[in-house]
C-alpha cells in the first residue's frame, strides 16, 4: 500500500511519509530506509516510499526490539525487505553501501 497522494502536496500525512516520502522521490534506489524498535506505526507508510522508489528497507526483527509494535507495523504493511536483528543491520547497510548507493 502506497502513502496517500493529495494534488500539488509532494507526501501528505505524517512527518515520517513526509520525510522518507520526499527523501524517496530525490534519492530513488540509492535510498535506505531502517525501522527500529518503538511504540507507534509511523515509520511504515515512509518506508513503503523509500520501497516504492527503488530503495533498501530493513527492520528491526521484532524478537530484538525492545518495542515490538513499530517492526511489526512496519512488516504488516509489506514494506520490508530485511529483518534483522539490530546487531546485524550495520553490516547488511555496509555490504549494500559498497555498490555506491547512498
Amino acid at each position: 500500500m502506497a502513502p496517500p497522494r493529495i494534488p500539488g502536496v509532494p507526501h501528505a500525512g505524517r512527518v515520517d511519509a513526509i520525510v522518507l516520502g520526499t527523501s524517496a522521490d530525490i534519492y530513488g534506489a540509492r535510498l535506505g530506509g531502517i525501522v527500529l524498535s518503538g511504540a507507534n506505526a509511523d515509520g511504515a507508510r515512509g518506508l513503503a516510499a523509500v520501497r516504492e522508489a527503488g530503495g533498501v528497507t530493513l527492520v528491526q526483527s521484532p524478537e530484538s526490539a525492545l518495542v515490538r509494535t513499530m517492526p511489526a507495523a512496519a512488516m504488516a504493511y509489506g514494506a520490508v525487505d530485511f529483518v534483522l536483528p539490530l546487531e546485524q543491520m550495520a553490516a547488511r547497510m555496509k555490504a549494500w553501501g559498497g555498490t555506491g548507493a547512498v
